[in-house]
């Protein structure tokens, strides 16, 4: 909660609350979205480890011309080409034609089975919308920064700014199981 002015104290919460939360469940996982426009691409990639969300990775492309039943293999290809940290399941928006060849290829480099594949619900599907959502939030802020200001409207509303807030500043007092501040 935010204090000070009577005015702009505000249970942040309600502004995050309407996302459904996301259990990771335990093993790796890599989940990839993708969000296109024209020729230009936004991959998106979150990766959980241990059943924690690990990481994220995002990385733009411009002057894209394949369809993007060619473009996510690639881009998939690319991603693992220089890492055996290949985790046991990896979620894709659609199914890849090569799906066969690429769970044998990443079972021999990582000395365990890869399922890859296409959620349609539960968590995996909740963890693939994530990973396509912050495509989508990455590809406005790199190709339109300046249409990228919704999280900003939402927080100007909800605290009644008259600005839309270009930067927030938070604080973190950690404790120890309770104590030890």
């Amino acid at each position: 909660q935010l204090a000070g002015d009577s005015a702009a104290f505000v249970d942040l919460r309600r502004v995050v609350d309407d996302r459904p939360a996301v259990n990771f469940g335990s093993g790796s996982r890599d989940a990839f979205g993708l969000c296109r426009d024209g020729a230009q691409a936004e991959l998106s990639v979150l990766m959980v480890r241990n059943g924690r969300l690990f990481g994220s990775k995002s990385f733009g492309f411009s002057d894209v011309e394949m369809p993007n039943t060619e473009l996510l293999p690639q881009l998939i290809s690319q991603f693992y080409a220089d890492t055996n940290d290949i985790p046991d399941e990896v979620i894709v928006p659609f199914p890849l034609e090569d799906t066969e060849s690429r769970r044998e290829l990443y079972a021999e480099r990582r000395g365990r089975a890869v399922r890859i594949f296409t959620p349609q619900r539960g968590d995996r599907r909740r963890l693939l919308d994530l990973a396509e959502q912050n495509g989508r939030e990455n590809f406005v802020s790199r190709f339109n920064p300046s249409g990228n200001d919704s999280i900003g409207r939402a927080l100007q509303s909800e605290l009644g700014l008259e600005e839309i807030p270009r930067t927030v500043e938070c604080g973190d007092i950690s404790h120890f199981q309770g104590g030890s501040t």
